[in-house]
């Protein structure tokens, strides 16, 4: 099919299927858009989004397949929530640009990362931690807070704690759950309590609710990971969580980036 040129977005607008539309809970779902054979999905930087058009409807959503990903398999993948619906084998056009300034470009001269992703928000995040296990080159240490509401609402959380273990990087997986079920206190890997919680636990700061982390971590251990001279936040989220971890940030003058909605 021949590509079209919107003249509104001044951008090329190409065709490609949905698959693996699979929904996590009735709020989230991950997705993947394949392309034919022959054709290609724009280069890009981990943690940049891409613009989808849908029937009149233009969606803009953060990138969680890694370019390495995408050069081999031919497809990007997503974490979205299900305020809309998707059906495999529908037909979406995309721009030929991916977009955004929100990259590990912005972690430059720091010695930590600290990834906070609040639902949805991990998208980016999970982009950027398959690029760096996939490359085994960074000498950063990257600790990621992953906050859901949920334990099926946290997606990745056995791809993330698998690559916690492999020692490709030096990375620490912090996933949480805002309200934890029975089952979930049972599980010694999973913490309990806000992202913003879970922070001020960690920096030593008053919280306003219930932070528990896995039994695995202790405070201490990651004291240096914390380093306000040393460390860069970037969180992604709801515009509330998001905010809440700016203030957290400035509380310590810890270098914050964000990314919102």
């Amino acid at each position: 099919m021949l590509p079209l040129f919107d003249c509104a977005f001044k951008l090329l607008i190409l065709m490609a299927k949905v698959t693996q539309w699979n929904p996590l809970s009735e709020d989230v779902a991950t997705f993947q858009l394949h392309i034919e054979p022959g054709e290609r999905f724009p280069e890009y930087i981990p943690g940049q989004n891409i613009q989808l058009f849908r029937s009149g409807e233009t969606l803009l959503f953060s990138i969680v397949s890694a370019p390495y990903e995408t050069a081999i398999h031919h497809y990007l993948e997503f974490f979205v929530n299900r305020d809309r619906e998707f059906s495999n084998g529908e037909s979406m056009k995309f721009s030929d640009a991916a977009t955004g300034d929100f990259t590990l470009n912005c972690t430059e001269n720091f010695r930590n990362v600290l990834f906070v992703g609040t639902g949805t928000g991990i998208a980016p995040f999970v982009s950027m931690i398959r690029h760096l296990n996939h490359e085994k080159t960074s000498r950063v240490r990257c600790t990621l807070i992953q906050a859901s509401r949920k334990f099926q609402e946290l997606g990745y959380y056995k791809e993330l704690s698998a690559i916690e273990t492999q020692g490709n990087l030096d990375f620490i997986y912090i996933p949480s759950v805002s309200r934890p079920s029975d089952q979930d206190w049972q599980m010694e890997n999973l913490g309990k309590g806000r992202a913003g919680n879970l922070l001020r636990d960690l920096l030593n700061l008053p919280r306003s609710g219930e932070a528990v982390l896995p039994a695995s971590l202790k405070t201490k251990d990651l004291s240096e990971r914390l380093d306000p001279d040393r460390t860069i936040i970037l969180a992604c989220g709801g515009h509330a969580s998001v905010s809440d971890i700016r203030d957290v940030a400035l509380q310590k003058t810890i270098r914050f980036v964000k990314e919102d909605w």
